[in-house]
């Protein structure tokens, strides 16, 4: 009947079972990888986020302690003429307590 594909041949039969075997196979192929890549993505993020969120710790404490360096260094350089002047004042006592 005209419109109907003409079955295969007995000869064409094993070429046509391996051109679908093959498309199928690709399909799922295509199928399985886009699988691992979306279960291997979310392994690396399993397994990257508690790095990252270490990393971030680290790096927020050593901000927070280098601000408490920074205002201890601020503190020092605005008290620094009182302590030269203090340091002065301490080596004139020791100058007189030699002499005594």
């Amino acid at each position: 009947a005209p419109g109907e594909a003409a079955l295969p041949t007995a000869e064409e039969t094993p070429k046509v079972m391996a051109a679908e075997f093959k498309r199928q196979f690709t399909k799922n192929l295509e199928a399985m990888r886009k699988e691992m890549r979306e279960d291997l993505s979310v392994l690396v993020e399993q397994a990257i986020a508690p790095m990252t969120t270490a990393v971030a710790r680290a790096v927020a404490e050593a901000l927070a302690q280098g601000e408490a360096l920074k205002e201890a260094e601020e503190t020092l350089l605005q008290h620094s003429d009182q302590l030269t002047s203090i340091e002065k004042e301490m080596g004139e006592v020791l100058e007189i307590n030699k002499d005594l």
